[in-house]
């Protein structure tokens, strides 16, 4: 289902990826999660995109940690950006990103 949405996203079929990714997010697929969190956050649905990141960090995925802590340090939100980015620093992706 990833793969496909990553496929259609990429061939500007937004809409469509957005379908496939909310499937496989709603399955448990981190990597899913925070991929719709992107799609939805690039257009401009950043409300929407919020939940998708912390659910995909809350199981761990290091990549939607950064990417909600950005979110919340652009949204003001400093002080639990700073927690989300020492949280994947912490990770052993987290240690590459950092």
């Amino acid at each position: 289902m990833t793969n496909l949405a990553l496929l259609l996203e990429n061939t500007g079929r937004e809409t469509e990826a957005e379908r496939w990714y909310r499937r496989a997010a709603d399955a448990g697929h981190a990597e899913s999660m925070n991929n719709l969190a992107l799609l939805l956050a690039n257009t401009g649905r950043t409300s929407q995109a919020e939940p998708w990141f912390q659910r995909a960090a809350n199981i761990g995925h290091t990549e939607a940690m950064n990417n909600l802590a950005l979110l919340l340090q652009n949204t003001g939100r400093e002080t639990e950006a700073e927690a989300w980015y020492q949280r994947a620093a912490g990770t052993p992706d987290g240690e590459i990103r950092a």
